[in-house]
């Protein structure tokens, strides 16, 4: 009973300052804080209604007969940090930077051009080399969990050009459509659609599903704020379409390239994989994730403390082939310090690290600093973000504000599941984006 209270609490704390916003006629569904919100509340409050219901621990969880306990804290522990990250983002995040006017550029046919041949030669180039060092692509997709799970280390520097880089020329393409045509043509939008599909084909070969739906978050902005506002009534239908497609895919993934997919394997693996049906809700389980910290770090008291992070993140863009020693990467850390006894037994298998789990915003938090972590550091986090929106609104008309927004908005969505692993990601966005920039900068003809 607590556990429905506890969730009904989460949903009201997310959703209702939502609700008077929407009554004022302030709501804007692009908003970071409204999606990271609505992500959060699933990751942390219905995933872990559905483990305490279902009895069952999963591979990773304990027990929630044995460890209710645990559950109803981490709920709890979600419930708190769910009310700093509020008080944080309508509180402490009021002001907005100021953007110098140097920041913004005007579209020149060429440039834009370059940017979409070079970055789609060598994102393409990226990944046909990922491809052939696993013996082909009948190979690769033969060895595509493995690859996703243990093998992608070290293999960042091609994962990277492979699938962010891609996005990025589509997100130059359409913003040069946007601003520079008088009138968009059908034509127009199709061609975006297409670049688009391209862009995210190696993606869907490497079956990282956060992959392909970043790039679609990306264009929806810059759709939402360039093009035509996208209406609540309107983002149904495509969130519906979004989650079947990716259920779907989650399910024929799990049926190996050289069987023919059909109704009924679909369904087997269904039965033998049940939590694929609601996977399109949470990559992650949350609250078990947290229940289990919690009961480790009660017992062992080795919290992280946060300089490993910044250290990984300031390095992320050091290639592992460059740097023998580099660091392990935080999600390693975590998943094989809290979970990887219970893998090698799950599995049958003994080896050194794991990965493949994903803490959640609330897990790193308590991970590295506790409750301290939780409150003042989810309080942070929703400053944060209020006042990258209140910078941006304020310069949605600047080209360069626009396209940062697009590029980062999912990112920071996507960090109620993970924070390091997406900061990784901004650093290396940013480094791109600035060449990027300067490359659209650069006159030919002076």
């Amino acid at each position: 009973m607590i556990e429905n209270l506890l969730v009904l609490a989460l949903v009201i704390v997310g959703f209702g300052p939502m609700v008077l916003e929407f009554r004022a006629k302030k709501f804007d569904i692009f908003n970071i804080k409204n999606a990271f919100i609505l992500y959060y509340i699933i990751q942390l409050g219905f995933s872990g209604l559905i483990s305490i219901k279902s009895t069952y621990p999963s591979e990773i969880g304990l027990s929630p007969v044995t460890y209710r306990g645990y559950y109803i804290e981490a709920l709890i522990a979600a419930l708190i940090g769910l009310l700093c990250f509020q008080l944080g983002y309508y509180f402490l995040g009021n002001s907005r930077l100021k953007i110098p006017r140097s920041w913004n550029i005007r579209f020149k046919k060429l440039n834009v051009s370059l940017v979409i041949l070079l970055y789609f030669g060598i994102g393409f180039i990226a990944a046909a080399i990922l491809v052939l060092k696993s013996g082909g692509l009948s190979q690769f997709l033969n060895e595509r969990e493995t690859f996703r799970t243990e093998g992608i280390s070290g293999q960042g520097y091609l994962v990277y050009p492979a699938t962010h880089l891609l996005t990025q020329a589509v997100v130059v393409y359409m913003l040069y459509i946007f601003y520079t045509k008088k009138a968009v043509t059908k034509i127009h939008l199709l061609s975006i659609f297409l670049l688009l599909v391209v862009s995210i084909a190696p993606a869907f070969i490497m079956g990282f599903r956060g992959l392909i739906v970043l790039p679609i978050l990306e264009c929806l902005v810059i759709w939402n704020y360039k093009y035509k506002v996208l209406p609540i009534l309107k983002m149904i239908p495509i969130s519906i379409l979004l989650i079947v497609s990716f259920l779907i895919y989650g399910i024929v993934r799990e049926i190996p390239p050289q069987f023919e997919v059909t109704p009924s394997m679909a369904l087997e693996v269904i039965d033998k994989n049940p939590e694929l049906v609601y996977a399109f809700l949470a990559r992650s389980k949350g609250t078990e994730v947290v229940a289990s910290e919690i009961k480790k770090l009660e017992e062992t008291g080795e919290y992280e403390l946060g300089y490993k992070s910044v250290i990984e993140s300031f390095t992320i863009f050091i290639p592992g082939a460059l740097w023998p020693d580099k660091p392990v990467p935080s999600s390693v850390r975590f998943t094989t310090y809290f979970f990887g006894d219970e893998l090698a037994f799950s599995r049958g298998v003994k080896q050194e690290s794991w990965g493949g789990i994903s803490p959640t915003i609330l897990g790193e938090a308590y991970w590295h600093f506790g409750w301290f972590g939780v409150t003042i550091g989810l309080a942070l986090f929703g400053a944060i973000i209020r006042k990258i929106y209140t910078t941006f609104i304020n310069n949605k008309n600047n080209i360069v504000m626009l396209m940062l927004y697009a590029e980062i908005y999912p990112l920071f969505v996507m960090m109620a599941e993970a924070v390091q692993g997406y900061a990784n990601s901004f650093i290396l966005y940013l480094i791109s984006f600035v060449f990027t920039i300067f490359v659209l900068k650069l006159n030919f003809f002076k």
